[in-house]
């Protein structure tokens, strides 16, 4: 059974890692603000599980500016770390997914850090990055890119360890960031469940959902609802494929281009009844 534990760092980092955690999944926030923590719903994230990171001199907040965050979570890392353990004691963790936006100070400057402590301790890692809109200020987007830019070389850096990212595109989220957390963590707790209580005539299941997060770089994932109606044959069935895709709130991905893809399709039980119907 595969069982992402979920860390959020910075304020948008907390929001996704929230989400999951309202969703039954372990997760943990972390932050330079304490006043940005105090909104966290502590149902979703014990308190004991929210970290704060501030530095002597820097209280509340790293106000934009990655260094601070990163010199943060640097500065904490051990702290950090005991925490995550005593939080994940009794459970086999596949994989931590950090999620973090870009562009701002404590998740952009402190993922990093992180990412390379926990792969120096032999876990798996996966990012859950957002990346700014083009009318956020300049700083912000040059904030973006020059993490986002770091990220991949550390990613490079460390040939021992295969760390797989989606990447949030803001420029796709209607109504601001906020109205993407839920589906995409919906997703993404919908497809391990999926994956993992596959019933037993089942082409697809967890371990396959593993070997996918075992290739390099950029993970993308889409969900399609097909009305059993419309689906008239194989060009049907790609055709809302494709347009599942496109309408996805991640970053842009090509199939074609892809290392490894999967399509899970799922179909009641009832449609193979139907004469005329095939598995």
């Amino acid at each position: 059974m595969l069982n992402f534990v979920h860390i959020g760092i910075g304020q948008c980092g907390n929001r996704f890692a929230e989400q999951f955690g309202k969703s039954g999944r372990i997760a943990l926030a972390i932050n330079t603000a304490k006043v940005d923590m105090s909104a966290i719903d502590s149902k979703a994230i014990n308190p004991k599980n929210q970290i704060h990171i501030a530095l002597p001199g820097n209280p509340d907040g790293a106000g934009r500016d990655p260094n601070i965050g990163r010199e943060s979570m640097e500065a904490n890392l051990d702290m950090v770390y005991d925490i995550i353990t005593k939080a994940t004691k009794d459970v086999t963790v596949s994989r931590f997914v950090l999620w973090a936006g870009l562009g701002g100070g404590t998740g952009t400057g402190g993922v990093i850090p992180l990412m390379r402590y926990l792969t120096e301790k032999g876990h798996k890692v996966m990012l859950g990055l957002t990346l700014p809109r083009k009318q956020e200020s300049w700083v912000v987007r040059m904030n973006a890119v020059k993490a986002f830019s770091e990220i991949l070389n550390a990613m490079k850096e460390d040939r021992r360890s295969v760390i797989p990212y989606l990447v949030i595109d803001n420029e796709r989220v209607a109504g601001g960031l906020a109205s993407a957390n839920e589906p995409i963590a919906r997703d993404l707790i919908r497809f391990t469940k999926t994956t993992t209580n596959a019933p037993a005539d089942s082409a697809f299941d967890d371990t396959d959902f593993a070997k996918l997060l075992n290739y390099r770089g950029l993970v993308s994932l889409a969900r399609a609802i097909i009305p059993v109606e419309n689906l008239k044959g194989t060009d049907a069935l790609l055709k809302a494929v494709e347009e599942s895709r496109a309408k996805s709130l991640l970053a842009k991905s090509y199939p074609e281009d892809a290392m490894g893809v999967a399509n899970l399709v799922i179909v009641p039980s009832k449609f193979f009844k139907v004469k005329g119907n095939y598995g």
